[in-house]
């Protein structure tokens, strides 16, 4: 058995490698000569070269990608997509039903979404993992654990955007309608109220004439782009107004790539870190750490959750369904509201022997059930290829 393995830059992609050799699965690797794998000339080139090259069982790949389902299909080799991203993102829902193709979808509710949308049984429900050895094997000098020990880390983006000029060329009744929008879904965890029965075809009729006449890269009249744009302005109001009340009490350190518009007075902005070494020892260093999801993942685990707890590090998380089973085995803690986060927080940082205990259980966990290994028989059993 042989597998062919498309490497295009995913964070992950090296735990993924050392997993497939711990297993021992013979595997070829190619790398995508764009930035991810498009459906261009160079890409279709690149990746049809390769599928048949040699007589693979499958073609595995970190997201989903249409040229790679199309690819495989017309060469009759089993496609394996793995996907981290929310919704999964797709061209031609065609190629989700080819029988050739195989989606594991770390997010249940978008999986739903796609059974309704699709015809194809080979859309399965895998969340991501973690390789806890290679988080155990980075230790923290003295200088490293001066530099990075704080009271609470957040690692991410921020997703400053333009959403509010868009919405302000609005007129004032439209413009109500989405700040109410934005407001309630901002304190609504786990159910999703920018649905295209909120954001209807009627509605979007109205405001296209006003939409149309911004300068934007981006369709600002379709559905997909005004919920992408809705989300992300969610996720942005909730990690700064978070960042800053916690910042007026404890010292909080933000790790991020952007460049900030505005100014944060009570927290310190760090630059990035990198996500293979600095990352776990940010955590590890760290009392508490946050992951406040990107909003429009609506019940999956997002990566940093299981790094946070594989490096050994304490999780407190927004309320997402599939983290609630990690809560209850006292892994991790949620919280409902930004009210909540903060008591909570002030908790913790107070009491350290519970802290200690959680953070022992998360990683645990993490070991014996969110490993790559699991991760990968899972996808093989699932599409009948056997090693």
């Amino acid at each position: 058995m042989k597998l062919l393995f498309i490497k295009w830059g995913a964070l992950t992609q090296y735990d993924i490698e050392t997993a497939l050799k711990k297993l021992e699965i013979q595997y070829d690797t190619v790398q995508s000569p764009t930035d991810f794998p498009e459906d261009n000339e160079a890409c279709r080139e690149t990746f049809s070269k390769a599928i048949l090259n040699y007589d693979y069982d499958a073609v595995f790949s970190i997201n989903y990608f249409d040229v790679l389902a199309d690819l495989c299909h017309k060469a009759n080799v089993k496609y394996l997509a793995w996907s981290f991203d929310s919704p999964l993102v797709f061209k031609d829902i065609s190629s989700l039903e080819y029988p050739t193709t195989y989606i594991f979808h770390f997010d249940l509710s978008d999986i739903d979404r796609l059974t309704i949308a699709c015809k194809s049984k080979q859309i399965f429900h895998l969340p991501l993992a973690v390789d806890v050895h290679r988080f155990d094997s980075y230790h923290l000098s003295d200088n490293e654990r001066l530099l990075y020990q704080t009271d609470i880390s957040f690692i991410g983006q921020l997703y400053q955007s333009n959403y509010p000029m868009i919405i302000s060329s609005l007129p004032e009744y439209y413009r109500s309608y989405f700040h109410a929008l934005h407001d309630i879904q901002l304190s609504t965890y786990g159910i999703d109220l920018i649905n295209a029965d909120i954001i209807n075809h009627d509605l979007l009729n109205k405001i296209s004439p006003y939409l149309e006449q911004l300068k934007s890269d981006e369709n600002l009249t379709t559905f997909s782009t005004i919920r992408s744009l809705i989300y992300k302005h969610i996720t942005y109001s909730e990690r700064t107004v978070l960042l800053e009340l916690l910042g007026k009490y404890f010292d909080v350190r933000l790790y991020t790539n952007d460049k900030l518009n505005l100014p944060l007075r009570h927290i310190t902005v760090c630059g990035p870190v990198h996500w293979k070494e600095e990352m776990p020892k940010v955590f590890k260093a760290s009392k508490l750490n946050l992951n406040i999801s990107l909003r429009r993942i609506l019940s999956g685990i997002p990566q940093r959750c299981l790094d946070i707890m594989g490096s050994g590090g304490f999780l407190l998380s927004n309320n997402q369904p599939e983290l609630q089973w990690l809560s209850q085995k006292g892994a991790c803690v949620l919280y409902n509201s930004i009210d909540e986060a903060f008591c909570k927080a002030e908790y913790y940082l107070s009491h350290e022997n519970e802290r200690l205990e959680i953070t022992a259980t998360g990683r645990k966990i993490m070991l014996e059930k969110y490993n790559y290994e699991n991760r990968i028989r899972f996808i093989l059993e699932k599409a009948d290829i056997h090693y």
